[in-house]
């Protein structure tokens, strides 16, 4: 069974825009400082990290044959990192439950590392006891290598590969009717704040999940009722496995979408970045945000390459955009009013911060221990 051609042009275009927006989440957290603390955004790194291996190959126009070391690696990572990427949604899924009904979350991920790696893990090696590692097909330019096909491989990965995906399905189904019963229920109208900042930032990704992903799995699972129309389920499959490997790049449309610091952040980063070029290569690059020219609006230098060396500086118009709609002070004790004069006739407050106050606010609202939300 071979693909019409522009699919193969379509599916590396596909792996490259997934593959890149997987790649985008993780650079951030490791340019950042400040985002390696959060919860919600190390298990989006893991959903990234997951997707950029197993979408990496779809990028590449390389279509080896068996005997070939390139299709078992194809092969093992096409296998394991795509359930490793629906647990880790799963894991976030059950977070905002545990929010939703005020529980503390957990400080250690150790049990959720054992479960989300280790389990599709040894699903993907279990095929072995079946077939080996391979192409499903041995015509040219076909999907990635998955492994060769017989009845009994076929029924395992069936079991264990979908079976796996549909139980994530069904219990971010669940997860989510339990969250809307407790939001509808009486003694649960006062939530604490961090629960509907937390989902709003990151109600999307299963929806995403979901989306990308069960067209794929439905068609898969149910090839036998095709056999009549196999031209029509050809590309219905195909284009099922574009929408799967996009799942990586709507994560990341999300991730900018919904992270405002993200946004915040990187801009500070870019205009650092062109003000360090325009000046002829000379200072240092220090991120920082808004600009100077309007003298109603100081900008923000936020150092990013030290957890320590943050001093961010911003008007009192910049807090309120921080903040939305909450208090334009921080509290009590975070920060110190300094009043600058421009000119004679003309006054702009700015508020002086240290380390942990502008950018940390919001997070001073998330439980004792806790900073969640990217």
């Amino acid at each position: 069974m071979s693909p019409p051609p522009p699919f193969l042009t379509i599916t590396e275009i596909m792996g490259a825009l997934s593959t890149a927006g997987s790649f985008f989440i993780i650079l951030t957290y490791f340019i950042f400082p400040r985002m390696r603390v959060k919860l919600f955004m190390k298990i989006l790194v893991y959903i990234a990290a997951s997707d950029f291996f197993a979408n990496f190959a779809y990028m590449i126009p390389l279509r080896p044959n068996n005997p070939n070391p390139w299709c078992w690696i194809q092969s093992f990572f096409n296998l394991t990192c795509y359930p490793m990427s629906w647990l880790w949604t799963l894991t976030l899924v059950y977070l905002l439950y545990k929010l939703a009904k005020g529980e503390t979350l957990p400080s250690d991920l150790r049990y959720y590392h054992v479960a989300n790696w280790g389990i599709p893990l040894m699903q993907s090696l279990g095929i072995l006891i079946f077939t080996s590692y391979g192409r499903v097909s041995d015509e040219a330019d076909y999907e990635v290598c998955l492994f060769h096909v017989n009845v009994s491989a076929a029924v395992y990965h069936a079991i264990a590969y979908y079976g796996l995906f549909f139980g994530v399905v069904i219990a971010m189904l669940y997860l989510k009717w339990q969250i809307r019963k407790l939001e509808q229920s009486n003694d649960t109208r006062s939530f604490n704040p961090t629960y509907f900042m937390a989902k709003m930032s990151l109600d999307l990704y299963p929806t995403a999940l979901l989306i990308c992903w069960l067209p794929h799995a439905l068609l898969t699972v149910t090839i036998f009722l095709f056999t009549p129309i196999q031209n029509i389920y050809l590309i219905l499959y195909f284009c099922s496995v574009q929408l799967k490997i996009l799942h990586g790049f709507a994560t990341s449309l999300i991730f900018w979408y919904k992270s405002r610091e993200t946004r915040r952040l990187w801009r500070a980063l870019t205009i650092s970045i062109w003000r360090f070029i325009k000046n002829g290569c000379q200072g240092e690059i220090t991120p920082t945000i808004g600009t100077t020219s309007n003298k109603n609006s100081h900008s923000f230098g936020v150092s990013k390459w030290s957890a320590s060396g943050r001093n961010v500086r911003g008007s009192v118009e910049d807090m309120e955009d921080n903040f939305g709609d909450g208090p334009t002070r921080p509290p009590q004790g975070t920060a110190n009013m300094t009043q600058t004069h421009e000119t004679s006739a003309e006054k702009s407050r700015s508020w002086d911060f240290s380390s942990d106050s502008a950018m940390d606010f919001r997070d001073s609202l998330l439980p004792e221990g806790t900073l969640m939300i990217p």
